[in-house]
């Protein structure tokens, strides 16, 4: 028998994990804050227990409903279900769960980070795991579908399924010698994507001129722990926990119980330094590339000065450019302009008009027009969509 419709008073208790290791826990907070913010009518008092549950902390807190990460302690389940608790589980970690979820769909996470490799041409790539998460396996066959489907080969290390990523260093250390360079990986998440940068540096590999990498999660300490700015896909978790308590207020104020599972589409790709590197290793092209970035702010940066600092005619340039890489050089200059905007706009609070000209645009306006026209939004868009907490 299911349990009957709250009272238009109910009490919803947050069981999260919050350190700097989980991102899923504090954005989800932010969604379900900000859902409470749009819906004043909304009776829902809400009080965080913790990052674990347990069956005290069940027996003590006398809720009816529950939304958080639950990792699959059947006791915990059991004593949530036989007290006939309202609960939304919102972790990935596990691939079944009792209780109805609202996760990221992470399928999509990983065919992004593919489109977005395959985009940039590469023609070698990878896919790192990370253990036997649920999460992890279904961002690798997403990525590896989407891989597949271009005709390529999606190479995966065997790696040992230990929880010290210590361990596994060895299997991917040879995993990435023996593939041919450049080429580009993506990772279960950005955590894996550090392990994978670090290991790469102590054979030799670096980053951008023999691998690219893209992470998911849009982790930011991961970026200040390697040390680099990292690219990453970025999942809807302040989506996931915004649904989440807008399903378990139908559930408690209508009695309409929610699906058994609600997949929450990703926002979109990252881009920042570890893809920004080009499947080539043509020395004029990389040394033309090289002058683009250190020249970017110049107004006076054309093609034809590239040309002439890397010693070459604009004609032996334009020809390496498409023949390397399928586009001229005053793509990859818009391209290159364009990466270094997106990265500013998410990771700094610099006035647009600042960026465009750090950008080496002409001005607000021109900014402005090239960006929508490449990435199909505005300047400002792009700053509320992919900068946690901003709506």
């Amino acid at each position: 028998m299911a349990p009957s419709p709250a009272s238009a008073s109910a009490t919803v208790a947050l069981v999260f994990s919050t350190d700097g290791f989980n991102p899923l826990g504090m954005r989800a907070l932010m969604g379900i804050h900000r859902y409470l913010v749009q819906h004043p009518s909304v009776s829902v008092r809400s009080g965080i227990l913790g990052p674990l549950m347990t069956v005290a902390q069940v027996a003590e807190h006398n809720v009816r409903a529950i939304i958080g990460q639950f990792y699959a302690d059947p006791v915990v389940q059991k004593t949530l279900q036989a007290r006939r608790r309202r609960v939304i589980n919102v972790s990935n970690l596990s691939p079944e769960s009792v209780f109805p979820r609202v996760i990221s769909d992470d399928v999509a996470c990983g065919r992004l980070a593919a489109e977005h490799l395959l985009g940039l041409g590469y023609h070698t790539l990878g896919f790192i795991p990370m253990y036997e998460h649920r999460y992890s396996n279904q961002r690798g066959a997403g990525f590896r579908r989407a891989v597949e489907q271009a005709g390529l080969t999606c190479h995966i290390p065997a790696l040992p399924n230990q929880t010290s990523s210590e361990l596994q260093m060895p299997v991917l250390r040879e995993f990435m010698r023996q593939l041919p360079r450049p080429f580009a990986l993506a990772t279960a998440n950005d955590i894996r994507a550090r392990h994978v940068i670090n290991t790469a540096s102590s054979i030799g590999l670096h980053i951008p001129n023999d691998f690219v990498i893209v992470g998911c999660d849009n982790d930011p300490l991961q970026g200040v722990l390697s040390n680099m700015p990292m690219s990453s896909v970025q999942p809807n978790f302040e989506l996931v926990g915004y649904r989440a308590m807008e399903l378990m207020g139908r559930w408690l104020h209508e009695g309409i119980a929610p699906p058994a599972e609600t997949l929450i589409p990703p926002v979109g790709v990252i881009a920042r330094q570890t893809t920004r590197g080009v499947p080539t290793t043509h020395p004029d092209v990389l040394a033309a590339i090289a002058y683009m970035r250190q020249h970017l702010g110049n107004l006076k940066l054309s093609i034809a000065a590239v040309a002439e600092a890397t010693a070459q005619s604009r004609r032996s340039l334009e020809y390496r450019f498409d023949t390397q890489l399928g586009h001229g050089p005053g793509y990859m200059l818009m391209q290159i302009r364009l990466h270094r905007a997106r990265d500013l706009l998410t990771s700094t609070h610099l006035a647009i008009f600042q960026i465009s000209a750090t950008c080496g645009f002409s001005d607000e306006a021109v900014f402005s027009r090239a960006f929508k026209h490449h990435v199909q939004m505005t300047p400002r868009d792009y700053r509320r969509l992919y900068t946690p907490g901003v709506w």
